[in-house]
């Protein structure tokens, strides 16, 4: 009785792990199923091996490729590289990267396909797969064609350089600012117009206040501030955009005009495009310097057809009508010796004329002077005996209140020019109750010298003469004891300006003329 009782609890026990084992064997089933699918579903190879390079599971792409590229697809069970040399290329290749894996370490790597009419690229995945205790036991295997996905990536980076190398021609660099951090994000050819030291971050990150110390010119600080301020007080007006210039100073001195446009693109968030427009400047300033030379030469044509109509016409005139009334059958006439005596006095006017526009042309076409550093005490000693003879005929006095080590930067043979104009004039031109003084003094400006030289001659009414007081052939006393061609002072100023210099006359009659030359530091 016991016996039977026991035989139905075995079978009961047998039938109770029959049905386990269905259970067990459906839901592995299941399993598998799922398994299958998901390897099938993947858009590419699946495949996983052992150590030893048999092959446990694939899917169907697996399979296709295998036989589209080596002719052949081993079966599960199979060593994978079935039917090949173990010494041949594509068993050396695969290996080569397994061995990698099977060490323990994730690999992934790209390589090229060479088909006929294309080439393709793949990219594999290789995962170590490990038992209870860490063992590599096989890999998990993925690889997928990324030839559309290459393609893509290429056309982007040639489109990428053909950007930044249109930006790069036109001086263009992007940036943008987030007014919470005070961030501003720098492209790579913003950095280029910074003139930093590559390699270059895209984006290079950076705070505002940085950016402003380090590359906004002392020059431009303010201005940069107030757009600073003008933008942060508009950051929740999306679509605000302005524009304006400020001088950067890049990471190597060198000062660049920068044209920047900004846009507030959302909230906080500022996005600007900044031009180099240094050249653009130098070429206008250059167009206004081929201008202001062009406008210089229609008025020296002007000048000269004045001086032609005027200063030649004139005595020509007259050489031709006392021409007219010379008497040359009858020699002895006294009548004709008059006619010569003013025909020689005429020509040897017209001849200073003549050779007063030599002396105005030479000037003009006289591109031969240097420029060096002058000791100014040292040059107008030189000049002062240079002038000695009239100095002491005239009883004059010439004083200089100038350091004897200051130096100026101009052409020695101008100033001596300069100077001895202006002492001779002042000498000629004195007042007749008194001896001429004359005073030279100096002032040091920002950008240069201001040259003062006062005497205490006739003096000049200005509001008559002031217009063409350095016109050339111009003369304020017609008194014929006063030698001279009246092209002293046109020769002097232009003489200073072509130092880059300027000149200023002060003067009043009976007391004397101050005439005030300023010449640049620098040239």
């Amino acid at each position: 009785m016991n016996q039977r009782k026991n035989h139905k609890s075995e079978i009961a026990l047998l039938q109770a792990e029959i049905v386990a084992l269905k259970k067990e064997r459906e839901s592995f089933r299941k399993e598998l199923l799922l398994d299958k699918a998901l390897l099938e579903s993947f858009d590419g190879c699946v495949w996983l091996i052992d150590s030893s390079c048999t092959l446990l599971e694939n899917n169907a792409e697996f399979e296709r490729e295998m036989k589209q590229f080596y002719g052949f697809s081993p079966a599960k069970g199979d060593f994978i590289f079935k039917n090949h040399s173990l010494e041949s290329e594509p068993v050396k290749f695969w290996r080569s990267h397994y061995d990698i894996a099977l060490a323990g370490n994730p690999h992934s790597f790209v390589f090229p396909i060479q088909l006929p009419g294309e080439k393709q690229y793949h990219q594999c995945n290789f995962t170590p797969i490990r038992n209870e205790k860490g063992e590599v036991t096989g890999l998990c295997c993925f690889k997928i064609n990324i030839s559309q996905r290459r393609n893509v990536e290429t056309l982007m980076q040639n489109t990428q350089e053909k950007l930044s190398l249109s930006l790069k021609i036109a001086k263009l660099g992007m940036w943008t600012l987030y007014a919470g951090t005070k961030e501003i994000h720098l492209s790579k050819e913003m950095q280029m117009m910074l003139e930093m030291n590559p390699p270059y971050n895209e984006p290079l990150i950076m705070n505002l206040t940085e950016y402003q110390k380090k590359y906004v010119h002392p020059k431009s600080k303010t201005l940069f501030s107030e757009g600073v301020s003008q933008l942060l007080e508009n950051l929740e007006n999306i679509g605000y955009e302005d524009k304006y210039e400020y001088i950067l100073q890049s990471a190597r001195g060198n000062e660049r005009i920068i044209f920047v446009k900004r846009r507030v693109v959302a909230k906080g968030v500022i996005e600007g495009v900044s031009q180099d427009i240094t050249d653009f400047h130098i070429i206008e300033r250059e167009h206004a310097q081929l201008t202001a030379d062009l406008m210089q030469k229609v008025k020296d044509a002007d000048q000269f057809t004045y001086i032609i109509s005027h200063n030649l016409r004139s005595p020509v005139a007259r050489i031709l009508g006392l021409a007219s009334i010379f008497q040359p059958e009858d020699s002895g006439n006294p009548h004709n010796h008059f006619v010569i005596e003013n025909i020689q006095k005429t020509a040897n006017q017209l001849d200073t004329v003549i050779k007063g526009l030599n002396e105005l042309l030479s000037l003009k076409n006289d591109h031969q002077h240097d420029f060096t550093q002058i000791n100014l005490l040292t040059l107008l000693s030189e000049v002062k005996e240079f002038v000695r003879a009239d100095i002491e005929k005239a009883l004059a006095e010439i004083h200089f209140d100038i350091s004897a080590d200051l130096e100026i930067t101009a052409i020695p043979s101008y100033i001596h020019s300069i100077f001895t104009n202006l002492f001779t004039n002042a000498i000629k031109y004195k007042y007749p109750d008194r001896n001429p003084v004359i005073h030279v003094t100096t002032i040091k400006e920002n950008t240069g010298y201001l040259i003062k030289v006062s005497d205490n001659g006739k003096g000049m009414d200005m509001n008559k003469i002031k217009s063409r007081l350095f016109s050339p052939f111009s003369r304020f006393d017609n008194s014929s004891r006063i030698e001279g061609k009246g092209l002293g002072l046109f020769l002097v100023k232009s003489q200073v300006e072509n130092m880059g210099g300027k000149i200023e006359v002060e003067s009043k009659l009976e007391e004397g003329t101050i005439f005030s030359i300023f010449l640049p530091a620098k040239r």
